[in-house]
């Protein structure tokens, strides 16, 4: 197995930190994933703007964000989107309904003993030890 780096531009734009990679077959995938999932939800990108809105919440106003510092990585984020989604897709209206029901859900969340899907809560207990 080989220890492989992603090599990043970091740069800042308009105050927005952004990284940036290439030749990465496996952002390209979760690009198109996430790209499907958007068009499956429409109503004009909802999907791709509650991501936006619950990025900048996390990183500005919680500073939960930012795997490489040990918090909230954007693609857990994102399962975490994607979830609420599945289960309450007819209430959201607006990027700021799905930030609601993210926060309304997860606060209460038992972390000591489930993790998330996008297809919801799994025992921690049903996971392979690794």
């Amino acid at each position: 197995m080989h220890n492989k780096q992603v090599k990043l531009i970091k740069c800042i734009v308009n105050n927005i930190p952004i990284d940036m990679s290439s030749n990465q077959a496996g952002g390209l995938s979760t690009l198109c994933f996430l790209q499907e999932v958007d068009q499956l939800i429409g109503q004009d990108h909802l999907f791709k703007r509650s991501i936006i809105l619950m990025k900048a919440w996390c990183y500005y106003e919680s500073r939960i964000l930012g795997s490489h510092h040990g918090l909230l990585s954007t693609y857990a984020l994102t399962i975490l989107i994607m979830y609420i989604f599945n289960v309450c897709y007819d209430d959201i209206d607006s990027p700021l309904r799905a930030l609601y029901y993210v926060l309304q859900y997860f606060c209460q969340f038992d972390w000591d003993n489930y993790a998330i899907s996008i297809h919801g809560p799994v025992s921690l207990q049903s996971l392979p030890v690794i």
